[in-house]
Parts: structure tokens; sequence; C-alpha cells
């Protein structure tokens, strides 16, 4: 079951024995049920990491699909200044999304290391909603 789980297969088990008065719960029985707990755990962070991971593949593509669909529209010759200049702040804010993501993943980073702490802060809940509408 190590060797599976040090594969990656966190689906392994060691099978507990029955308990009874003849055979009473011993220090194996105790170490093969955290095993099991422990397996238990890493399954349902691998999971975690699965679905984060996805989380922020997507949350790249959104930004970097609006830079190259405005770029594309950039190319056109024909394109009057004021459209250019508004495709031009579209990408700047797909630029800055992007930038905000990054630090996002780099605090993260800091605060599972232990190299940052949590820092509580008075928002201005309709301005970060106005801010995520657009």
């Amino acid at each position: 079951a190590a060797r599976s789980v040090a594969g990656g297969d966190f689906s392994a088990k060691v099978p507990l024995g029955p308990q009874t008065k003849k055979r009473p719960y011993d220090e194996i029985e105790e170490l093969s049920a955290t095993f099991n707990h422990m397996t238990d755990e890493l399954k349902s962070f691998d999971y975690l990491r699965k679905d984060f991971i996805s989380n922020v593949s997507h949350e790249i593509k959104s930004p970097l699909t609006t830079i190259s669909g405005y770029a594309q529209l950039l190319a056109d010759e024909t394109l009057d200044a004021a459209s250019r200049r508004e495709y031009i702040h579209n990408i700047r804010l797909s630029c800055a999304q992007l930038s905000g993501l990054c630090e996002n993943l780099t605090r993260i980073s800091q605060l599972e290391s232990g190299k940052r702490k949590y820092a509580f802060e008075i928002v201005q809940l309709a301005k970060e909603i106005s801010e995520a509408a657009e």
C-alpha cells in the first residue's frame, strides 16, 4: 500500500482485521488505521490541487483570449481611433487581471510557506463588485 501511495495511488488501503476479545486492537492495527486515514486526506488534497489548477488555468485563459481577440481587431488598418483606444484599454485591463492573478499566486505560495502572514483589511464591497462586473 505504501508503494502504491508513493506512486500516486491514494486509493490504496491497508486491510484492518476484526477486533475481538481474543484479538485486541494493537499497534499494527493503529498504524494501519492511521495509514488509511492518511490516504483519505491525500486523496482529498489531490482533488483540491487538481481543482485549483483547473480554476487557475481558466482564469489565465480568459484574459489571454481577450488580449488575443483585441490584438487581432487592432490589426485592422481601417479601425477608427476611438475603437483603437477602447481595444487598447481592454487589453490593458486584461494584462492587469493577469498581473493580479500572478500576485495572488505568489501570495498563496508565501502564505503556505509561512513567509507571509494573513492581513485582514476592510474593503469597499460595492467597488469590488463593480470591478468584478467590469
